[in-house]
């Protein structure tokens, strides 16, 4: 039984994306390492500048939307999101301890702790580092566009180490395929909530 109890979904009122609202492309690399990019459609109303006060925040527990007070995770995806702490001062350089599971299922429970070399108005970089190499990265972009924030997610799994990765990569990649799989609706979901709540909270919070 895993230590953490998924919460009760928070009562929001909208409808989340689907995966068709994005573009998925999934490709190996030659050196055995398999990329997932999710391209996702224009998000209204959010702009860079208001991600990077956000995921500095991330962890707070004193902000108030629509009636609830809760860990600001939370909002970004009432249903899936459980638990966030960071580690070290917010900015490049700290660490984030992640805990959700995708589509409130226990099976796709995910409990990491994330390395952050890079965050900033372009995006932000994590990785999940094992043997001192990493064995998981995932880029977050950020672009302005006339239609709103443009968002695009890359993880790119395995590693490049040559040992490690003839013996690590094809089981990696293997048993990671559906909780995968389950990640990328979570992930068209958690993006397109955006702009559903992130607006509002940076003019409540974000302008002090």
């Amino acid at each position: 039984m895993p230590r953490w109890a998924i919460p009760e979904p928070l009562a929001t009122g909208y409808a989340m994306r689907e995966p068709s609202s994005a573009r998925i492309t999934v490709t190996r690399l030659p050196d055995g390492r398999r990329r997932r990019v999710i391209e996702h459609a224009p998000l209204p109303g959010v702009r860079p500048h208001m991600m990077v006060w956000f995921l500095r925040s991330i962890d707070r527990t004193d902000l108030a939307w629509r009636g609830h007070r809760c860990l600001a995770y939370r909002f970004w995806h009432p249903r899936d999101h459980i638990h966030f702490r960071i580690l070290g001062e917010p900015g490049p350089g700290c660490r984030f301890h992640i805990v959700e599971a995708f589509q409130a299922n226990p099976r796709y429970l995910m409990d990491l702790v994330f390395d952050v070399p890079e965050l900033d108005e372009t995006g932000f970089r994590m990785e999940v580092r094992r043997m001192g190499t990493v064995v998981v990265g995932i880029r977050e972009d950020f672009r302005d566009s006339p239609q709103g924030m443009l968002y695009t997610v890359t993880v790119t799994e395995g590693t490049t180490a040559p040992l490690l990765g003839a013996l690590v990569n094809p089981l990696q990649l293997r048993f990671a395929e559906e909780k995968l799989d389950a990640w990328h609706r979570h992930n068209v979901e958690e993006v397109g909530n955006l702009p559903l709540f992130l607006p509002e909270l940076y003019d409540a919070y974000g302008r002090r």
